[in-house]
């Protein structure tokens, strides 16, 4: 059980669902709903598909990192070790097919052909990025950073079917959507950088590989950067008094991951660019910070 909660990655799968309630809620309380309108049946369908899209994606990158995997991290292996590969193939499959035909019974109810639409690009670009892109410089980590934004922004085209959502709303969903892809991108040049010796034995034309240690980090400082520079010319755009107000406390989860970032970045700059794991663990702390957003309404 313990290899098959590793092997579908299940921490990150607790983000992913405290990301779809967390909007679920939010759209709720602005909107004086009740949660059963919105936390019913269908809504947990809708985020079971996506949760086993994800594990489904989880399976199949490990499934193709086995060769790799045992450079990387052979204390760690999974796949043909714990699970045997027929078996995360089987899972793979499973997982996908059910979440599709899950996508199918949505789309119908709701008469929304996106419901079907991004599920459907989402399983294909996650197995493509396992057996191909990930090996491509900056387009595989692109593509999952993508995906991993779209959550909340599916979401809320998911709730937006049940009852219209506000410009206001819409706009703290997307600025959510953006810290996710920033922080996720970095997290992924920085696991690229942590993969680097068995990367380069499957061939992987990552950015540390391309680029080298130096500029790595370069890129990962500028990207760090672009949480906590947004969040000053955010509040620079505000009028000052307006952070008194009960609602401008939503923001202030975003303020405290753009200065965890700030911490991150100086950190960084004094050390070696060796701990890489930790600083990936601090950028999942931020992306949870960003997410208390959306329960403290």
């Amino acid at each position: 059980m313990i290899s098959f909660l590793r092997l579908v990655r299940f921490s990150n799968l607790l983000i992913v669902l405290a990301t779809m309630l967390g909007v679920a809620l939010f759209h709720a309380r602005i909107n004086n709903l009740e949660l059963y309108h919105i936390l019913n049946f269908n809504f947990f369908l809708f985020t079971l598909s996506t949760l086993l899209i994800t594990a489904a994606g989880n399976i199949i990158n490990d499934y193709f990192d086995i060769k790799a995997d045992k450079i990387n991290k052979p204390n760690r292996l999974i796949v043909s070790k714990q699970i045997k590969r027929r078996w995360a193939i089987v899972l793979h499959l499973s997982f996908n097919t059910l979440s599709f035909f899950i996508c199918i019974y949505l789309s119908v109810i709701f008469k929304n052909s996106l419901l079907i639409l991004f599920p459907f690009i989402a399983i294909n670009i996650l197995w493509f990025y396992s057996w191909y892109l990930k090996k491509k410089l900056f387009i595989g980590n692109l593509a999952i950073a993508l995906l991993t934004g779209l959550v909340p922004i599916l979401t809320a085209i998911y709730l937006n079917e049940i009852f219209p959502f506000k410009n206001q709303e819409l706009f703290i969903v997307y600025v959510f959507a953006a810290i996710a892809f920033i922080q996720n991108l970095v997290r992924e040049i920085i696991k690229d950088a942590e993969d680097v010796e068995g990367d380069k034995l499957i061939h992987v034309e990552s950015i540390p590989i391309y680029f080298g240690k130096k500029i790595t980090k370069l890129i990962c400082l500028c990207l760090l950067l672009v949480l906590p520079i947004s969040t000053i010319v955010e509040l620079s755009l505000t009028d000052s008094i307006q952070l008194f107000k009960q609602e401008s406390l939503i923001f202030l989860p975003i303020i405290l991951s753009g200065l965890i970032n700030l911490f991150l970045v100086i950190f960084i700059l004094f050390q070696d660019f060796n701990n890489l794991h930790f600083y990936n663990n601090v950028i999942k702390i931020t992306l949870i910070a960003g997410l208390s957003s959306f329960y403290i309404i």
